[in-house]
């Protein structure tokens, strides 16, 4: 995802489960604080004692959200000015706990909703007027983009090591540019049913073995990274389109082009595209 800079208030929910890498504890004050307002309910508001940015890994302790959860709880600890503010939310890590999309609109400003290893299964809760701009629930739960909002100005989506087989029609989100499903059960694409807007596809460690299962795309794509996948040949394309680069790493291919020492190059010139042996860094 391309770096962004937010003006406004940003939400960092972070967290980090038994099995993640832990930070060094922090010694910082916290840049919360926290007043029952209603007995009923037991919400708490959260009051910011510092003007910030953001708001680090310790906002979930602050504000005694437990899970199962989902945004509209965290809209309900703050006040109108913040929820109105915030631009990011990024949650990682299974900790989050969150099963649910809902209360996403309420973040009217929000660009930016990254959440990581969630009990999320749908798009419930977006709206297709949402400004939105990049969504990322790598790890989910998601197996169907058939309720996400389809007028949505999303540029970004990243549903890597979701259990998609199929990503239905995307045609509408005609501002699509980078779109991620590394990991899934996807083995083929139909560019029919995608953006034309769409300039680069992640598709590593899925089960595609053919070009052809994708080369559909190759009129409007341009960066394709299939490293780690089970791509076999490349000798049944004649035309690759608008693609410039393709990542190959790890694949059965890489075979067709070792040398006689045994060497597989770095980088390979083939039909006007770059086919890419190592690591890509894209």
């Amino acid at each position: 995802m391309k770096n962004s800079i937010f003006l406004g208030l940003s939400i960092v929910l972070l967290f980090l489960g038994p099995t993640g890498c832990q930070k060094n504890a922090t010694t910082k004050p916290p840049l919360v604080t926290v007043e029952e307002t209603n007995n009923k309910t037991d919400i708490k508001k959260v009051v910011l004692t510092e003007p910030i940015k953001t708001i680090e890994d310790y906002f979930l302790n602050e504000i005694d959200l437990k899970g199962p959860a989902n945004l509209q709880q965290i809209a309900d600890r703050l006040s109108e000015s913040q929820v109105s503010q915030v631009e990011e939310i990024t949650i990682i890590d299974e900790g989050a706990n969150i099963n649910s999309l809902q209360g996403a609109a309420a973040f009217e400003n929000l660009k930016n909703l990254r959440i990581d290893h969630s009990q999320i299964k749908d798009f419930d809760g977006l709206k297709g007027d949402s400004k939105i701009e990049e969504l990322s629930l790598i790890f989910s739960k998601v197996d169907s983009l058939e309720s996400l909002p389809k007028k949505m100005g999303i540029k970004t989506l990243d549903l890597n090591y979701c259990p998609l087989e199929d990503l239905g029609d995307l045609r509408q989100l005609t501002e699509l540019r980078d779109l991620s499903v590394c990991g899934t059960k996807i083995s083929g694409l139909d560019g029919e049913k995608l953006p034309h807007s769409l300039r680069y596809l992640g598709l590593r460690e899925t089960k595609i073995k053919s070009l052809r299962a994708i080369e559909s795309t190759f009129s409007f794509v341009e960066t394709i990274d299939l490293s780690h996948g089970a791509v076999e040949s490349v000798d049944d394309i004649k035309d690759f389109g608008r693609v410039q680069q393709i990542g190959l790493c790890n694949n059965p291919v890489m075979e067709q082009f070792r040398d006689k020492d045994g060497n597989v190059p770095q980088m390979v010139d083939y039909k006007g595209v770059s086919l890419i042996f190592v690591e890509p860094d894209f």
